[in-house]
């Protein structure tokens, strides 16, 4: 097993394996909006054929290489053709393999900095524990899409299921965007960035909204308040599986039930087009988190890695504690 940076002659052959085997996180539509930061890295077996990749953003501060995910991606995006083994043990040691590989191609690459987040399906990490990396744990809520209507209303909190009544009696309207009308999640997107007092890579935003974004990888719902947009949540998805990815309020015109009432249609669109699952991407900050549980998601781990130079992970370690 090998990694290595993606040659061009491959780019067909790893787009249709991302289609077929990874999510909306790594294909090719997704990651093209990157630009130069932007790497993929192709897994090569024995025979040097492409089985699987991930991809990778490097970014320069100072005399710094740091290496984390792609910007706005929950992780990396790894997935791998595994062919039909019945033996638990070949398959494990095979997943093991790739992801030591993995750990041993940062390693070589000598990255100042780091970070990288993976997938929840894939959870041995022992090979980055060996070489001295910090495997921490994160979470995220998964809604079964397979349940009713009814039985994902029935899990919300009881605070969730009345607000949304509430923004429903008081006449909150919620709509599907239509793509002319997507200029409203970015304008709500800035203001919530704003009011946090929070950058955003607005160029990124901009690509992700209208260049990235079409009826076949994306939908956002609006709740508008006497005409006025006052909440919006825009999600991207794939074959299996949506992916709750901006939300943004109007600190004006605040009404508690608003942005739930858009995620709500959000959840019950996700079921319409007979998708899985309806990840919400989790959050290490506790008031979001507890929005996010309220919808009655299972609650699922997956794992970051970090790892730095001694010398900045001495000062990291103060910075940082939680990640370092």
């Amino acid at each position: 097993m090998e990694v290595k940076f993606l040659n061009k002659k491959d780019f067909e052959v790893y787009s249709n394996l991302s289609k077929k085997y990874g999510s909306v996180f790594s294909y090719m539509e997704w990651l093209n909006i990157f630009g130069k930061n932007l790497h993929i890295l192709g897994l090569y077996d024995k025979g040097n054929n492409l089985i699987g990749g991930f991809a990778i953003y490097i970014k320069k501060i100072g005399p710094l290489r740091i290496c984390t995910n792609p910007p706005f991606s929950p992780n990396i995006g790894l997935f791998l053709k595994i062919k039909d083994i019945q033996n638990k043990v070949t398959l494990n040691s095979f997943i093991k393999m790739v992801i030591e590989s993995i750990s041993e191609f940062l390693e070589k690459n000598n990255f100042h900095i780091i970070s990288l987040n993976f997938p929840r399906q894939f959870i041995d990490m022992q090979p980055f524990i060996w070489k001295k990396f910090k495997v921490i744990p994160r979470y995220t809520y998964i809604i079964s899409l397979d349940n009713s209507e009814e039985d994902i209303w029935k899990h919300f909190s009881s605070t969730r299921r009345r607000y949304i009544r509430k923004a429903l009696r008081e006449k909150i309207e919620c709509f599907k965007l239509e793509r002319s009308d997507f200029n409203i999640i970015k304008i709500l997107v800035e203001k919530t960035f704003l009011r946090k007092n929070k950058k955003i890579n607005l160029d990124l935003l901009n690509k992700i909204i209208f260049s990235f974004a079409n009826d076949e990888n994306s939908f956002a719902f609006a709740s508008f308040k006497n005409n006025r947009p006052i909440a919006v949540s825009f999600c991207i998805y794939d074959n299996f599986s949506a992916y709750y990815l901006l939300g943004g309020i109007d600190p004006e015109v605040k009404h508690h039930g608003a942005g739930a009432l858009s995620l709500y249609n959000c959840i019950k669109y996700a079921k319409q087009l007979k998708l899985k699952y309806f990840d919400f991407e989790g959050s290490t900050i506790p008031s979001i988190e507890r929005f996010f549980r309220d919808f009655g998601g299972d609650l699922v781990p997956y794992f970051r890695v970090n790892k730095a130079l001694l010398p900045l992970e001495i000062v990291l370690k103060f910075l940082k504690r939680d990640l370092f």
